[in-house]
């Protein structure tokens, strides 16, 4: 097994209430489970079939060697852009599905900046290989050095996993590098139609409603800083180029107030402009001079610890 799993840039690791579960909902071989927070992957089941590194929305999963059936429908736009012929992405059958729809994402970008649709997935013909199931793939990988050390490595108890995280890298605000190429791919094109919007597979636009209360989740968790607030925290902002579309942000929301739209607006590539999402009025705590939002002259905090105290005493 091959696959490496960062989990400093898990989304899954920045909270409990995190859903993301798209590795493991792409991966046919059932190789893929979550323990707790982290992600495990079985080294006797895995077969480097790469459909989970093509999925992951923030590049914690990743692989030494692959081939265009792993890059995501943004990766593949990139190629397609750079290619000067079509590129043919060949993928096995068990892998078309997810590979098709990030093969259509990818075309259908290129023909939005007025680019002929480059990518063609090509679905290897099982009849014409060698007869070697995928169960007998992992039997094999797991007698080498590295299939040894991967076996190793999808055994560790949490513990071990805990120490191996760094946690100052685990709350930095970072975009993937796959991000940072697209972004400057897109910034030498020009958009055929600047009011296009698609629905895409890597972002997402986000729309907040007046059920927000502002308990802050949303902006300090999001992994990439597309959603940040100011100084006095008074407001929420959104850079949807950024957004990598993890939902932690809606996961996280106990009040289910942040929510995705369906498409996402093209031009935000281009514009690369912050929004606000939500503005609110903002006062100081009498008891510890924190600035909130909401009703009364304490924070939610010392509110709670104050009613916690009158429980105590009985009052």
């Amino acid at each position: 097994m091959s696959v490496a799993v960062s989990l400093e840039s898990c989304v899954r690791s920045l909270s409990v209430k995190s859903e993301c579960s798209k590795c493991k909902d792409v991966c046919g071989f059932e190789a893929i489970n979550f323990n707790n927070y982290s992600v495990r992957i079985d080294a006797s089941a895995c077969t480097d079939c790469t459909a989970c590194v093509g999925v992951c929305p923030s590049g914690a999963i990743t692989l030494k060697e692959s081939g265009l059936a792993a890059l995501s429908a943004d990766e593949l736009f990139c190629v397609g852009v750079r290619a000067a012929d079509m590129v043919v992405a060949s993928a096995p059958k068990e892998l078309e599905e997810s590979c098709r729809l990030r093969v259509d994402e990818a075309n259908a970008l290129l023909e939005c900046f007025s680019l002929e649709p480059k990518i063609k997935l090509d679905i290897l013909d099982e009849e014409k290989k060698e007869p070697d199931d995928a169960s007998r793939r992992a039997l094999f990988k797991m007698f080498t050095k590295s299939g040894i050390k991967a076996a190793h490595e999808s055994v560790k108890s949490e513990e071990e996993i805990v120490s191996t995280i760094d946690y100052t890298l685990l709350k930095s605000k970072k975009i993937p590098i796959k991000r940072e190429f697209f972004l400057s791919v897109v910034e030498e094109l020009e958009l055929s139609d600047k009011s296009v919007a698609l629905p895409l597979s890597f972002a997402t636009d986000k729309f907040v409603d007046d059920s927000c209360d502002n308990c802050s989740l949303c902006y300090n968790l999001c992994p990439s800083g597309a959603l940040e607030t100011t100084s006095m925290k008074n407001a929420i902002l959104f850079s949807p180029y950024l957004c990598l579309k993890c939902k932690l942000c809606e996961d996280v929301c106990a009040t289910r107030s942040i929510s995705s739209l369906p498409t996402f607006p093209l031009s935000e590539f281009k514009n690369r402009q912050k929004k606000l999402l939500k503005k609110f009025t903002v006062k100081l705590c009498g008891s510890c001079g924190a600035v909130f939002s909401g009703d009364g002259e304490e924070c939610p905090r010392c509110s709670l610890e104050n009613e916690d105290a009158m429980e105590l005493l009985g009052l």
